[in-house]
């Protein structure tokens, strides 16, 4: 599937209004490999790439797992390294983590078989080709109860479990990096941003106000993935919780502000994860 996705990408990429492009490293008649945003649906496991200026999705495929749709997908990321993509699940999911390949099968890597977390929230690759994420403990974890990091390597295996020093974070845990790639911008309750670095010492930077969305209660929007794009633009998977909604949005750090692209769901209450870039050129 995901092989059938980077194709259908390429040709996306033709007529998608606002295509990223990221510049490939060499002679500058080489190639530049387009970028596409691409979002998972809960329920279903199926997967689509969404339109940065319209917030329009268009069906690609689904991941499958055990012969059957993976649902409940909460966070995704690519590797450029080693050409997969690596996904977490939702608490009804289990809050497993699994890697998925170019045909959209997906392969369980850590299945949380003692239960020490609920739902991992988003993810993010590091520096050293780790994927790190963002979770919710439970009191039997190593670290004991309350929201934190802990990092993967790409077979599976859990290390660097920390937990936030300011627990205050808490319901929608969209996570990017910041300034650096040991500053994380972590969302939080009432639309409120956490810094922290990679041991999760971290505190309020700042609180966000919403533009061009009807819900008029900050309480009520959740941000539940982000992602920064080669020119540093911010976008957000966001959750209308009154309205059952999901948005994509662009978050300004610098304007304190949090703008609403568009409606991803259409009406059907359906919800959607795992916002991540994926390249257009990888076959």
């Amino acid at each position: 599937m995901m092989k059938r996705i980077v194709q259908y990408m390429i040709l996306l990429t033709v007529s998608i209004s606002g295509a990223l492009y990221l510049q490939s490293c060499g002679d500058d008649d080489e190639k530049t490999a387009p970028m596409v945003l691409v979002v998972a649906e809960r329920n279903t496991g199926k997967v689509f790439t969404v339109n940065n200026t319209t917030g329009a999705k268009t069906e690609v495929g689904e991941v499958m797992f055990n012969s059957a749709p993976l649902t409940n997908i909460r966070g995704m990321i690519y590797s450029s390294a080693d050409e997969k993509v690596f996904a977490s699940t939702t608490d009804n999911g289990g809050g497993k983590f699994y890697s998925i390949d170019t045909e959209g099968v997906a392969t369980l890597l850590d299945g949380n078989v003692d239960g020490e977390w609920y739902g991992v929230a988003d993810l993010l690759m590091t520096s050293d080709n780790k994927v790190l994420a963002i979770l919710w403990f439970k009191s039997n974890s190593v670290v004991g109860e309350g929201p934190g990091l802990q990092t993967w390597g790409t077979t599976g295996t859990p290390s660097n479990q920390h937990l936030f020093t300011d627990d205050n974070v808490c319901c929608g845990l969209g996570m990017v990096y910041g300034t650096s790639n040991n500053q994380l911008l972590i969302a939080s309750y009432g639309l409120e941003i956490y810094t922290s670095d990679l041991n999760g010492n971290n505190e309020l930077l700042t609180s966000l106000t919403p533009e061009g969305f009807d819900e008029g209660d900050v309480f009520d929007l959740y941000i539940q993935n982000m992602v920064k794009d080669s020119r540093g633009t911010i976008y957000a998977i966001v959750y209308d919780d009154v309205k059952e909604n999901t948005y994509l949005a662009e978050v300004n750090i610098t304007d304190e502000t949090i703008s609403m692209i568009g409606q991803i769901n259409s009406g059907d209450n359906n919800r959607y994860h795992g916002l991540m870039f994926m390249p257009g050129d990888l076959l």
